[in-house]
């Protein structure tokens, strides 16, 4: 669904780099560091789908280790609603991005 929304949006001089899955801070603190990139921190949440609830990775560090504060986040995303809310919000979050990254030549 993101590759067929940013494929639409996408412009020919946009250069846009995506870590979907980072889990902790250390990682994002390191591309930080290297100042060549605008990052947007983005948190998903479906608390209704936590297919991890009851079992011991639940409570591994690499899913509990990010802060849940939405101030932390650039973007905060409940995706508690249906297939189609979530690709609308998603049409909505590539928006927000592409308008607010610097663009090359």
């Amino acid at each position: 669904m993101l590759s067929d929304i940013s494929f639409k949006l996408l412009q020919p001089n946009e250069q846009i780099v995506l870590c979907d899955d980072w889990r902790f801070e250390n990682e994002f603190n390191y591309i930080n560091s290297m100042d060549r990139f605008k990052l947007f921190k983005v948190r998903v949440t479906a608390p209704k789908r936590e297919s991890l609830k009851g079992t011991d990775a639940y409570f591994d560090e690499s899913e509990n280790s990010l802060p849940l504060d939405k101030e932390y986040y650039d973007i905060f995303v409940d995706n508690s609603g249906s297939l189609e809310d979530l690709d609308m919000i998603s049409q909505n979050v590539v928006e927000y991005i592409l308008e607010q990254s610097p663009k090359w030549e």
